[in-house]
Parts: C-alpha cells; structure tokens; sequence
C-alpha cells in the first residue's frame, strides 16, 4: 500500500562527476543544493553576486558574467550598491564596492567559461522594473514608488533563455528547477499563478533545447512531502528533513554512480573534521588525525581536501 504520490523523474543522459565544474545561479533553494555539493566537495560556483529570485536577473546575470560589464553604481546615503547584485555587496566606500564587484563578477565570468553544467532555480515570475525598464535583481529597501511589479509571461522567460542556450550556454548541459519556496507577499493565488507561469516557460525551453533539462523539486514538495512537517518554523522554507529528501532525489537524477564511492569517502572524512573530540590533545585523538591525513592523501588528485588535510595535521603536531 502506498501512503503518498511518487515524482516520476527520468534521469539524465550526461551526469555531473568528479572533477567537473558548476556554476549554480537562483534563488535561496540553490544555495541548498550547492551547500550538499560542496559538501562532497564538487567544484562548483554559487551566486557570486547574491541569490536571485526572478529568471531575468538570472539571465542578465548571465550576459553580465560573459561580457565582464561593471553595472551602473548607485549611492543611497552612505552606502554604495548595484540595482544588478544582491544587497549583501553593499559597501560604505565606492572603491570597495566596485573592487568587490569585479572581483565577484570575475568569479561568476570564470565559473561560466569552465562549467559543464548550469543549475538554475527560479523563484517567481515577478520582477521589479526601474522606470527605465531595466528589471532588478534586489531592490535594496529603495521606496516602492521607485519600481513597478510585472508577471513575466512564458514567452519572454522562454525567449531569453534560449537566446542564451544558443550563446553563452552553448555546449553546457544546463538544469532548471523552480523553487518550493511560496513568495507569500505577492498572494497565494498570485504566487500560484508565477509558479505556473515559470514551469509552463520550462517546459517549453526544454523541449525546443536539447541540452536543457528540469528536475521537478517544486513537484517534489507538492506533491510528495505534502505535509508541513518537511518546512520550517516559518511554514514557508524547506526544513533539512525536506531538503534531505530533494537531494537524495537530485542525487539519483543528475549525478553519475561513477562518483558514489569518492562521495561516500568524503563524507567520512567530512564528518570526522566536524567531530569534536573530548580530549583533543590526547595521543588517541592524534592518531586518529594521521588516520585522517593518510585517507585524504589517498584521494589526492581526485578531489581537494586541502582545507581538511591542514585541519588535522594541527592536532598531530607536539
């Protein structure tokens, strides 16, 4: 007997494995899945500039990242910001701010060049406009009288991201998925309607681009975990239990069995570095270390754990 609906997902032809790179774009349910790859060490890019909600700050992000552009600078009081990149760049010095933002869209133009695979997760079909026109990837607390709201249609999402699988994505095996994540301040009825609007916009860049592909955790939460338990206390966000049970998911469809046993090794060590030991200078905990370093040495050349490797050499010291 089953007790709950299963998400059908077909897996893909091509899959993610070591050493590849990834650039991950979108909205906070990314930093989810890049937080799980990073964590078996995969090499991967997310949000250099900051979480992006909407599919046009992705794709502006996109062609900002190609072309190596600076975008326009804005000045609000003492702060120095970008209507293009997250709030969080913000800087009280405009030198700063611009050597950051060079630098993070340096980041974002390198993971671009070498990545094999793009993931991205919309959030809403909203966006913000300027009264230029120009659409805002973060809004950065300026008065509401400054923008106006739209509902991107199918076409217009569909259009400019095919458009950039034919340029900049060419060659690149690049994944969507739409985040779980309910924007409650535009309505339920209006956030049902962006999610629709995003997944009807999907499905046809997928059918009419061959290296473009959705992987259903919107469906998966929907459908699947349809009980409140699988989010957080604020009824909105996914809770870890839920995001387990995406990744496991996503593992299944879009990573390669080839990588499985690197993974599940690094998982051991990871999980080892995290331990905290009740007496850390005792002549066990340091054996246990060397332990450590020779599996790391082990998988040199495979997958960097460098970072790891200096963590326990300092408890093997005298």
């Amino acid at each position: 007997m089953e007790f709950f609906t299963h998400t059908l997902i077909k897996s893909l032809d091509e899959k993610i494995d070591y050493p590849g790179d990834m650039l991950l774009l979108g909205s906070c349910f990314s930093e989810h899945i890049a937080k799980k790859l990073l964590h078996y060490h995969f090499n991967l890019t997310a949000n250099p500039t900051g979480i992006l909600f909407n599919p046009q700050s992705i794709a502006q992000s996109l062609e900002m990242f190609a072309s190596g552009t600076i975008p326009q600078i804005e000045k609000d009081s003492d702060m120095y910001f970008s209507y293009d990149v997250h709030s969080s760049l913000s800087k009280h010095s405009e030198e700063e701010f611009l050597d950051e933002l060079k630098r993070k869209i340096e980041i974002g133009r390198s993971a671009l060049l070498k990545s094999r695979f793009c993931i991205f997760t919309l959030g809403t079909a909203y966006v913000y406009r300027l009264k230029s026109g120009h659409t805002v990837a973060n809004c950065h607390k300026q008065p509401s009288s400054l923008f106006s709201k739209e509902l991107l249609t199918v076409d217009e999402i569909s259009d400019m991201f095919l458009s950039l699988l034919r340029s900049v994505l060419k060659g690149k095996e690049v994944i969507f998925t739409i985040s779980p994540v309910r924007h409650l301040s535009d309505g339920l009825q209006e956030n049902s309607l962006s999610k629709a609007t995003l997944r009807v916009a999907v499905d046809k860049i997928c059918r009419f681009a061959s290296n473009a592909h959705y992987f259903p955790s919107y469906e998966i939460f929907m459908d699947e975990l349809r009980d409140y338990r699988f989010y957080d206390t604020d009824m909105i966000h996914p809770a870890e239990q839920g995001i387990e049970y995406v990744w496991e998911k996503f593992k299944e469809f879009a990573i390669s069995s080839n990588a499985y046993g690197l993974m599940e090794k690094v998982h051991k060590i990871m999980q080892a570095a995290g331990h905290h030991p009740l007496h850390p200078q005792s002549a066990e905990y340091r054996s246990f270390c060397k332990e450590q370093i020779a599996k790391i040495d082990s998988l040199s050349g495979k997958v960097d754990l460098s970072a790891e490797r200096d963590f326990f050499l300092e408890y093997t010291k005298n």
